[in-house]
């Protein structure tokens, strides 16, 4: 027959703890390296704060001079856009061009001497006012020949006013004719 052994019961004895050696510090001491790692610890906030600032600057820089390239294109391109539109105004506003393009796409035509109306305007002086008591003496100012009018027509006005007329008449019987 087998018997089992038996295990002795370790568990009422006690054993000795064997506590592990401490190292005492003094206050001083320990309050300074608190201080230490207090300002260790700003000294790294700081540092990353500035080397955050510097990043900033810098994309802040590189910004402005991607749109100081981008403002500067686009101001090539107007130039560029200016001078090509004087080169065409240019050819557009010579008076040759006018005269073709006026008798092309206009229908006009250059007058004859007979549609040539040319309108007397005239400059009375003081002198010559007082001078006639009923006629007046005036210079024309394209022909600069002395014109004589009875007193009391205005001859501008009606110089003025028979020229139309004679237009008017003249348009009148080419268009009918």
């Amino acid at each position: 027959m087998v018997v089992p052994q038996e295990k002795p019961d370790y568990s009422h004895v006690e054993q000795p703890r064997v506590s592990p050696k401490r190292r005492v510090r003094s206050q001083p001491l320990a309050r300074q390296e608190k201080g230490y790692r207090i300002i260790l610890t700003l000294m790294v906030f700081c540092a990353f704060i500035m080397g955050a600032a510097v990043n900033y600057c810098h994309a802040q820089a590189v910004n402005v001079g991607y749109r100081l390239g981008e403002l500067e294109s686009k101001i090539n391109k107007v130039e560029k856009e200016n001078q090509s539109l004087e080169v065409a105004l240019g050819r557009l506003d010579s008076l040759d061009r006018v005269a073709v393009v006026a008798r092309s796409k206009m229908g006009m035509v250059e007058p004859d001497q007979n549609d040539v109306f040319y309108i007397a305007m005239s400059d009375v002086s003081p002198e010559d006012a007082a001078g006639n008591g009923n006629s007046t003496a005036s210079t024309n100012r394209l022909t600069g020949e002395k014109v004589i009018s009875q007193a009391g027509q205005d001859e501008s006005r009606q110089g003025m006013l028979e020229s139309f007329l004679n237009l008017v008449c003249r348009w009148g019987q080419r268009a009918s004719g």
